[in-house]
């Protein structure tokens, strides 16, 4: 029995490639993962110059991200955060990490640190385990 992934899961964009030339904050647009029961977020590196980079997910109810926002933690991570850090020379490098998530929406959230010529990453999320497929691959943004 052969088996197809591709009409049981649904991409969308987690945070576009950025170029990083300091220290600083990113939050990625707000994700509905509503119809789905698992999340994968996939992190690709470009050349990173200098800096540490360190990837993490939170959730909230509120699309807004104004209230009830916490970090994904613990037994909810599969995997560790430690093992989405980028530093300097992970070039082209990709580093996976998987969620239960609790609550309607979630984001990444990018700090880097120690950057002054930087590097650039970018973020993709892999939903799957649909309540109804094979799913269509059409993302709507939510905004």
């Amino acid at each position: 029995m052969s088996k197809d992934l591709h009409h049981i899961i649904d991409t969308h964009e987690a945070f576009p490639i950025t170029a990083f030339t300091s220290d600083t904050t990113i939050y990625g647009d707000p994700i509905d993962q509503r119809g789905y029961e698992s999340f994968e977020l996939s992190v690709v590196s470009g050349i990173l110059v200098d800096g540490t980079y360190t990837i993490t997910v939170e959730e909230s109810d509120d699309i807004t991200f104004v209230s009830g926002v916490t970090e994904i933690t613990g037994d909810r991570l599969l995997g560790d955060y430690a093992n989405m850090v980028f530093s300097t020379g992970e070039n082209n490098t990709v580093k996976r990490i998987g969620f239960i998530v609790k609550n309607r929406y979630f984001r990444a959230k990018v700090v880097s640190s120690s950057v002054t010529s930087g590097g650039s990453l970018s973020g993709q999320a892999i939903l799957g385990d649909p309540a109804n497929a094979p799913t269509t691959g059409a993302f709507a943004p939510l905004a």
